[in-house]
């Protein structure tokens, strides 16, 4: 309460799956308008919110619009009690994240930009040895491949640096490299043990492995490496990206696996076959780039509810309403079905 009063917000935007009960009934006591964004809510997260609807039904109350991924979601925070005249399926506002930081690492500016890369991303505890096994398969075939990984929590990096250790693999720890310094040529292996520099490192390899699939995590951002313009391989455990792992599995650019094994022979085929390669992927930029409605429809939504609430505090103090219609137009953009 304190901090909403100190900061005294115009507008709330809340990601995801960030339902703060008590936050967001803080907001509604004052009158602040909050805005789902690009929500989502898998079915074991909605199975155990529901097990307290009474609450979240209150919370939900407090929001004016909900933004989200999918049909699903949609329908399970309806089912928690979101007002159904307020939810939006709009998309996933990742299918346009992913761009470069300025100074941070590239493939070019690592100097392997001609070399085949796989990037590992994301990866949790047993995915690691699924990717290294394709890696080992990899190598038969194309031994100038290099290796991107990197862990999906930082304190694993330790750990993950200590398995490569243990397999006799030559590697190359990125908060340990010199500014501009290149990829070493002797470590095919590069662990990103560094946060924000993931999506540099998309563009221009050969295909990406999105974690959180093999292992039961219900999956990460598989549409950023599609962005990049490169193959997208993911495992079956897809609860909170199933609607972005779907859309590239049907324009050809992405391919689910079962287990490992499948990991590994998919893998070494996209290496083998680099027309294929370049084929899926420029599917996969497609499957992202034809899509440009989530951020529209999310825009239209917010700057309506800033002109409604810039409406209502002029009318509040004796002046014009004459941007009301003009907000409730735009407020009215979420109840076309993007």
């Amino acid at each position: 309460a304190r901090a909403i009063d100190a900061i005294d917000p115009r507008l709330v935007l809340f990601t995801e799956t960030e339902l703060w009960p008590n936050f967001l009934a803080a907001l509604g006591a004052r009158g602040i308008p909050a805005i789902m964004v690009s929500g989502r809510m898998s079915a074991p997260a909605f199975a155990r919110y529901r097990r307290w609807r009474g609450l979240f039904a209150q919370a939900l109350a407090n929001v004016r619009w909900f933004c989200v991924q999918s049909r699903e979601t949609a329908t399970r925070l309806v089912a928690l009690g979101a007002p159904a005249e307020r939810v939006v399926v709009t998309g996933s506002l990742k299918a346009g994240a992913g761009a470069a930081s300025p100074e941070g690492p590239t493939l070019e500016r690592l100097g392997v930009a001609a070399l085949p890369v796989l990037v590992a991303a994301s990866t949790h505890a047993g995915e690691e040895d699924a990717v290294l096994a394709a890696w080992t398969r990899i190598l038969a075939v194309t031994p100038q491949a290099r290796l991107v990984i990197a862990p999906r929590r930082s304190e694993r990096f330790d750990e993950v640096a200590a398995l490569l250790g243990r397999a006799g693999l030559r590697f190359w720890r990125r908060s340990e490299a010199a500014p501009g310094a290149t990829w070493p040529a002797d470590a095919p292996i590069l662990l990103l043990d560094t946060l924000g520099e993931l999506a540099g490192l998309y563009a221009g390899a050969r295909a990406a492995f999105v974690g959180g699939t093999l292992a039961p995590r219900g999956g990460h951002n598989v549409l950023e490496p599609a962005a990049a313009g490169i193959p997208v391989v993911f495992g079956p455990s897809l609860d909170t990206t199933r609607a972005g792992a779907e859309r590239l599995r049907a324009a050809g650019g992405g391919i689910e696996v079962r287990d490992a094994a499948e990991l590994a022979a998919t893998l070494e085929k996209l290496f083998a076959d680099s027309t294929l390669a370049a084929t899926m992927g420029a599917r996969a930029r497609a499957a992202v780039e034809g899509d440009q409605g989530p951020l529209a429809v999310t825009l239209a939504v917010i700057r309506g509810t800033l002109a409604r609430e810039a409406s209502r505090a002029r009318d509040t103090d004796g002046g014009s309403d004459a941007c009301a219609t003009t907000a409730v137009e735009a407020t009215r953009v979420p109840e076309r079905d993007a």
